[in-house]
C-alpha cells in the first residue's frame, strides 16, 4: 500500500499562479504579501514600520518568502495606500462593505492614519447600517460611535437584532 503526500506548493510556484499589483509592484520592495485571492503586494518594510503598527519591525526577516494575509486584494489595495506618500480613495465613495472590510483591515494591521477616517465614516452611515456599525463600535473600543448607534436600532425588531447583532451585546440590549 502506498501512500502519496501532497506537497504544498513552493513560493515561487505561487508567485507564477499569481498576479501582482499594478500600484504596488516596487524591485527594491523587501516583503511581499499575498491576498486571499492570490494577488501579490511588494512593500517596503520601512513603511510598514512607520505607518502600521500591527507588522514586525523591519528588523524581522521574512527570508524571501511570500507572506499570506487574510484579506481580499481590493482591500489590500486600499489599505497600502496609507503607508505610502500618495494620494488616497476617498472614503466617502466606498460602498459598505468595501468600507467595512478596510476599516477591519485598518483595525487590525493597525494603520491609523485610515482608522480614523473609516470611524468618522461609520459615524455618517450610522442611519443606514446601525447594527453593522455597533458591531464594528464594540470589536474595537468605540463607546462614542456604539452610543450613536443605539437610537437608531429602537426600531430594529428583535427577530432582525438577533441575527445582526453579535452576541455580547443582544443580552444587556434586550435586558
Amino acid at each position: 500500500m502506498s501512500s502519496t503526500t501532497t506537497k504544498p506548493p513552493s513560493d515561487s510556484e505561487i508567485q507564477e499562479q499569481s498576479t501582482t499589483s499594478e500600484t504596488f509592484n516596487a524591485s527594491d520592495a523587501d516583503v511581499v504579501f499575498r491576498s486571499s485571492d492570490n494577488v501579490l503586494f511588494h512593500i517596503h518594510r520601512r513603511n510598514l514600520e512607520v505607518h502600521a503598527a500591527g507588522f514586525p519591525p523591519a528588523e524581522f526577516s521574512t527570508d524571501g518568502k511570500l507572506v499570506p494575509l487574510s484579506e481580499d486584494a481590493s482591500t489590500l489595495e486600499r489599505l497600502f495606500q496609507y503607508i505610502y506618500p500618495m494620494r488616497y480613495q476617498n472614503v466617502d465613495l466606498l460602498s459598505f462593505e468595501d468600507l467595512s472590510n478596510l476599516a477591519e483591515a485598518a483595525e487590525k494591521y493597525g494603520v491609523y492614519s485610515v482608522m480614523h477616517l473609516c470611524q468618522l465614516r461609520m459615524i455618517q452611515l450610522v442611519s443606514e447600517h446601525p447594527a453593522a456599525i455597533l458591531n464594528y463600535a464594540f470589536r474595537h473600543n468605540y463607546p462614542e460611535v456604539m452610543e450613536l448607534t443605539l437610537s437608531h436600532l429602537l426600531d430594529v425588531p428583535l427577530d432582525e437584532a438577533v441575527m445582526t447583532i453579535i452576541p455580547e451585546l443582544i443580552v444587556p440590549w434586550v435586558l
